[in-house]
């Protein structure tokens, strides 16, 4: 992840572990920050460096018992220790980067499935409806929210350009991957914080092809 990819970078000033999650609090130099993701070895004085994730609103942590009016779900976070005598940075299993997958034209549409220009045209009448489509993992961000996050394409194209497809699920797969997906349609949801989808696939069954 290149440096421009680090979103928010800040220094731990208060930090909860809870079950596989770090929960930390960064002072930013424009106000504190809350951010969590995947368990990592961290101390109040340290930097770190996080994605871009889902920011919400109005959060609870049942692991915590505690509610965040903000806070920044991320996959991964990089840590610089202030003392890096006393831990070493240890990496967490990062997300899947966003990068270039090559040409998505020609991917063939899933037997009795559709396709993504379908879906997104015909959002109204899919609402709750379990439908199957094939796409190629554009993006992968893993552990937010206990799921997996992946966007698909399967280059159809609308009014805004290729369609993307956010899926969320327990399987998993990697950016480049062509995979067959089977989930339920969500319509317009609002996740906080400007966290909008059109159209998501959620609980999906993923498999990779």
């Amino acid at each position: 992840m290149t440096a421009s990819e680090w979103k928010i970078v800040g220094t731990v000033i208060e930090k909860f572990d809870a079950g596989r999650y770090t929960y930390v609090k960064l002072d930013t130099g424009e106000g504190p920050v809350w951010a969590a993701g995947p368990r990592v070895e961290v101390a109040a004085g340290d930097t770190v460096s996080i994605p871009d994730g889902l920011q919400m609103t109005d959060f609870f942590s049942e692991s915590l018992d505690r509610r965040f009016d903000r806070i920044h779900l991320v996959a991964s976070m990089k840590v610089e220790p202030a003392n890096p005598s006393a831990h070493a940075a240890k990496p967490t299993p990062a997300a899947s980067e966003s990068k270039a997958v090559g040409d998505v034209s020609g991917i063939e549409r899933a037997a009795g499935g559709k396709t993504l220009r379908e879906i997104f045209e015909g959002k109204d009448g899919l609402a709750g409806e379990t439908v199957t489509l094939r796409g190629k993992v554009v993006k992968s961000l893993r552990g937010i929210l206990g799921k997996n996050w992946i966007h698909l394409q399967d280059g159809t194209e609308g009014p805004g350009g290729v369609y993307d497809l956010v899926v969320t699920t327990q399987g998993t797969a990697e950016v480049g991957d062509l995979v067959l997906v089977t989930g339920t349609v969500a319509v317009d949801r609002d996740l906080g914080y400007g966290y909008k989808y059109e159209v998501l696939i959620e609980d999906a069954r993923v498999t990779v092809e």
